[in-house]
């Protein structure tokens, strides 16, 4: 339940993770769990993401701010290993994995429609709901962190649409319909570049299984024109940019990559170079001197915000090359696993996480902190429900 609830506050997503931990641990799988997790630690996935904590708590140490970056790299590594507790009880009860698959599917439901009226309707509702009394402020950029959770649920909800034979079925189909809704009005332009990602290694996936050069055309030429009509609506809708930023001299279109994200990006550079190997430490990078300077052409901002808004400058600043290098290996070590497998098996859960890890990391390159709790934990926790799966197979593209 914890993914969806995040768009009634990040209290309550944090309240529902704690539940649910409570739950499992008083559970009849707690030992259960607990012995796949001190098994896996020496499975390649177990030593690549230890040595990724380990690198990244050497970078913690010599933190200005010990305390925040060992704070965040810690709990990166907790939530990783909840998600291995839940994917081990899961998959052990079938009944109660598929179970869980109907309850996030519901819970979205429910707080798809809850944003929908609150976006259209009654933004009252959603001020109430945070507390903030009962207002008729229109919503602007409130539901941006729910929408993003696209790249998450989306696949999920697809998969159960093919999977169920319920009246789940039919709430799945509206779900998808309000959460494509939801990103469309709320112009998640970061959800949208997950979603051609996702589409892109979905078309990959089935390829590697079974393409034929038939498939390949078709696949290739859906994929080009579907980019194509993405790029054509980005330079009419947002040509205007071009205006607005300071100077012509841009590596990226301003229509395609704003140039305060590209000034952010570059302020990020400059801070990588002055600690190249192991980073400033964690969650630290809007404490570096000079980072409160207005952003150039906007002076309404910070050249250095909360963070880079980019998982990989973020990363590198921060850890360093070798922290930025040892997160692509356990990264791609394990996209590398779940392709392999898909092509051997055609089981749905390993194209399902493909697709869910396609769209996190490629929207999470433009948009959040990557050391954000409900971001990181929703990613893991989607990941785990998926794998925990086992009956269902794809057979056709």
């Amino acid at each position: 339940m914890s993914i969806p609830t995040i768009v009634f506050g990040r209290a309550v997503f944090a309240v529902v993770i704690g539940l649910g931990l409570l739950a499992l641990l008083a559970s009849k799988f707690r030992q259960l769990a607990w012995l796949y997790l001190v098994e896996r630690r020496r499975s390649i996935f177990g030593l690549t993401i230890a040595a990724t904590i380990a690198v990244w708590s050497v970078s913690a140490a010599g933190s200005e701010f010990p305390v925040r970056s060992f704070e965040a790299v810690l709990r990166t590594g907790m939530f990783v290993a909840l998600a291995a507790m839940m994917f081990a009880a899961l998959q052990t009860d079938q009944q109660m994995c598929r179970f869980s698959m109907q309850v996030l599917v519901m819970t979205s439901a429910i707080s798809i429609l809850f944003g929908i009226l609150s976006m259209t309707m009654l933004p009252e509702l959603f001020w109430f709901l945070h507390l903030k009394g009962w207002k008729s402020t229109p919503l602007q950029w409130e539901l941006k962190n729910f929408s993003s959770l696209v790249v998450v649920l989306m696949p999920i909800f697809v998969w159960r649409v093919m999977a169920e034979k319920s009246f789940v079925r039919y709430v799945t189909l509206a779900a998808i319909a309000g959460m494509t809704f939801l990103v469309w009005t709320s112009y998640n332009r970061a959800a949208i570049a997950g979603l051609l990602a996702m589409l892109l290694i979905w078309a990959i996936a089935f390829l590697v299984r079974r393409g034929t050069r038939k498939h390949i055309l078709l696949a290739t030429s859906g994929i080009g024109l579907i980019f194509f009509v993405v790029v054509v609506w980005l330079k009419i809708t947002r040509g205007d940019m071009i205006e607005t930023a300071p100077g012509s001299d841009w590596l990226i279109p301003v229509w395609l990559i704003d140039f305060q994200r590209q000034t952010i990006w570059a302020h990020s550079l400059e801070i990588f170079e002055r600690a190249p190997w192991f980073g400033i430490g964690a969650n630290t990078i809007n404490f570096t001197p000079g980072a409160d300077a207005p952003l150039p052409g906007d002076q309404g901002l910070h050249i250095m915000p909360a963070h880079p808004h980019s998982w990989l400058f973020e990363i590198l600043a921060e850890t360093g090359t070798i922290g930025l290098m040892i997160l692509l290996v356990a990264v791609g070590t394990m996209a590398a696993h779940l392709m392999r497998r898909f092509r051997q098996t055609g089981e749905a859960r390993y194209l399902v996480s493909l697709t869910i890890m396609a769209g996190y990391w490629v929207s999470g390159f433009f948009n959040y902190s990557y050391w954000s709790a409900w971001w990181q934990a929703s990613f893991v926790i989607g990941m785990a429900l998926a794998l925990a799966s086992r009956s269902d197979t794809v057979e056709n593209p």
